[in-house]
């Protein structure tokens, strides 16, 4: 009290004043006294000494709603971090053994599931084969190429894993040399409206956002009585992109065409015993681009499903009994899935 200011003396003497209670008093002034100083011999940064000084205050002020805080004991925190790595799957033959956990694959049947094993889903050369992307071709939108590669690798790289509806090699290989035959103006649209929204990417993609969506919409009304499995993938991407710009109203009237038109083409929505495969007969590139459709949009209209419970709503009963696309494991076609 006689080597600090004397504002911290009236400070230290009203704390003393108004707690009964000595050890809480000090627990109070502890952080005055030594504000810089932790007990580990650490310093708080500067911050961080204005916020004790606050806490200080407000506990010697109202001590019922701001009570003292107690120490962290250095055990808690070692727990705490043991069971972030749990969460995390990063676990060594050691904390098997100090947890009790299979220590080998076949005995958890619960193993953990690594996350960047799905970009094998998204062939690695995409990105350099996009250097090679003409934008003028596809759309009138005065956006660079490259700018748009950037746009469109992202996508692949981060959202495509979890609802794409089409193949990515094929899409990047007649993107770049300008065929459209996996490929289309209305896909790309749609593919770019969604994409365009991400402006941490870019900053001036975001004026492209309009753009894209009147384009996709113009296409939409013009090919939108032509079932294929390329219209349906574009019909969940403009919908889903709808979804991220906010116009919810548009969101359902695409979720209810893409589910009309993947039961007309017998990908989902139909009773499997009633309808034959679409992939008896063709090319192992038209197959994948069936399995993307199938599984891609069916997912989405289920997950809307969930979030828009309205009357009124349709989705599929069954299931596609097609493979899903990248898993190695295909079951076989004749098996017939239950109704969801």
């Amino acid at each position: 009290m006689k080597s600090g200011p004397e504002n911290l003396a009236i400070d230290i003497l009203q704390i003393i004043r108004s707690h009964s209670d000595l050890d809480t008093a000090f627990s109070i002034l502890q952080p005055r006294l030594g504000p810089t100083q932790h007990a580990s011999g650490q310093r708080w940064p500067a911050g961080t000494t204005k916020y004790l000084d606050l806490e200080s205050e407000l506990m010697a002020r109202y001590s019922l709603p701001f009570p003292p805080l107690q120490p962290f004991e250095s055990s808690i925190l070692n727990s705490v971090e043991s069971w972030a790595v749990l969460s995390t799957g990063r676990i060594s033959n050691t904390d098997s053994e100090i947890f009790g956990l299979p220590t080998n694959s076949e005995s958890n049947p619960f193993p953990v599931h690594h996350p960047i094993q799905r970009s094998a889903l998204v062939p690695g050369p995409c990105g350099e084969r996009l250097q090679e992307l003409n934008m003028s071709f596809w759309t009138t939108v005065p956006i660079p190429s490259d700018l748009a590669a950037k746009v469109i690798l992202l996508y692949l790289q981060m959202d495509h894993p979890l609802l794409g509806t089409f193949d990515p090699d094929l899409f990047v290989k007649d993107l770049v040399n300008c065929e459209t035959r996996y490929c289309s103006r209305f896909l790309l649209s749609a593919l770019m409206y969604w994409g365009c929204m991400y402006s941490a990417l870019d900053p001036t993609v975001k004026e492209y956002t309009l753009q894209f969506c009147e384009g996709a919409e113009t296409c939409w009304s013009e090919g939108k009585s032509k079932d294929s499995f390329l219209t349906l993938a574009r019909t969940q991407l403009l919908g889903l992109a709808y979804m991220g710009d906010g116009k919810n109203h548009y969101v359902l009237t695409y979720m209810s065409e893409a589910n009309s038109m993947g039961a007309r083409l017998g990908l989902f929505g139909v009773n499997p015993t009633a309808t034959t495969p679409k992939t008896q007969a063709g090319s192992p590139e038209l197959k994948s681009v069936i399995f993307y459709a199938a599984w891609g949009s069916f997912n989405w209209i289920v997950l809307v499903s969930l979030f828009y419970q309205q009357p009124g709503v349709s989705y599929p009963k069954y299931p596609p009994t097609l493979p899903i696309p990248g898993n190695t494991s295909h079951h076989n076609l004749d098996d017939s899935p239950e109704p969801v």
